[in-house]
């Protein structure tokens, strides 16, 4: 199983075969006009995340037949690459005769990703919907969950961060120097970047990251021995390449000006900057 589940894949084979004696609680979540089912896994009310989908239902709101879940889970899609060997466990439910397959949100997401990615427009909305919550924050709610934001946080560095520096496969767009150098009307020297960039790196940049990455870093990389982008998951550096797409966009449309100007149309687009919730689940 994708490693950044909540779970297992020995675990979910586990509570597969539980569910035979101890059925799964089942709950709908309303994602606009569209539902999706959600089963809950033993010891979801102590642990974030232990939540299955139904693959039926997850087929169900991209317009698509049944098989093509499995038929993603197959192909070679980049969006399938990170679940390559995932096997399907039916599942017993509750009030429930026929058994059903379950998919961490991890798989159910990245299917609607392919499903946006081949033009299927009929999850455009719940795509929309889930960038500014979570799948399974929904489900606890569903399931009457209220968790402290302190530990979503730690679900959320855990997913992003990492303890130790690895050899890092992100790095800073050419392209991200290149605008900042026109902004601030600033011309290389070679010998190594203007400290305003730093500033608006940690200021501006990583603070649209969630999880708080400054303070991750700060703990984590004290004395700047490596670079930042080296304490980032595969997840992390999908984030990474995501908030640095948009934000090339943001540099691309700056006028030329002074520091405070910038500040004040950095404000403008993106607020306080900080995310609370990801668009990976």
């Amino acid at each position: 199983m994708n490693n950044s589940a909540s779970f297992g894949y020995e675990q979910y084979a586990q509570w597969a075969e539980e569910s035979k004696t101890a059925p799964l609680p089942r709950k709908q979540i309303k994602l606009g006009d569209k539902e999706i089912e959600v089963f809950a896994l033993p010891g979801y009310k102590d642990y974030p995340g232990r939540y299955i989908y139904s693959g039926e239902s997850a087929t169900a709101v991209a317009q698509k037949h049944r098989n093509s879940m499995l038929q993603f889970l197959r192909s070679k899609s980049p969006f399938a690459l990170p679940h390559k060997g995932f096997e399907c466990y039916t599942f017993v439910i509750e009030n429930y005769n026929a058994g059903i397959i379950g998919y961490p949100a991890q798989v159910v997401f990245d299917y609607w990703l392919y499903q946006l990615s081949k033009g299927n427009l009929a999850v455009s909305s719940i795509i929309s919907a889930l960038g500014s919550t979570s799948l399974d924050l929904l489900a606890d709610s569903q399931f009457g969950i209220n968790r402290a934001v302190s530990e979503y946080e730690r679900l959320i560095q855990n997913r992003l961060f990492t303890k130790e520096a690895v050899e890092y496969k992100t790095h800073f767009f050419p392209a991200y120097y290149s605008e900042l150098y026109r902004i601030f009307q600033i011309k290389p020297t070679g010998k190594g970047k203007p400290g305003v960039f730093a500033q608006i790196t940690r200021e501006c940049f990583y603070s649209l990251f969630p999880g708080q990455a400054n303070d991750i870093f700060d703990e984590r990389n004290p004395d700047r021995a490596f670079y930042h982008h080296q304490f980032l998951t595969d997840d992390g550096n999908k984030v990474f390449n995501q908030i640095m797409t948009s934000f090339l966009t943001f540099l691309r449309g700056c006028p030329c000006g002074k520091l405070t100007s910038f500040l004040v149309q950095y404000q403008n687009v993106y607020g306080s900057g900080f995310q609370g919730t990801l668009d990976l689940d």
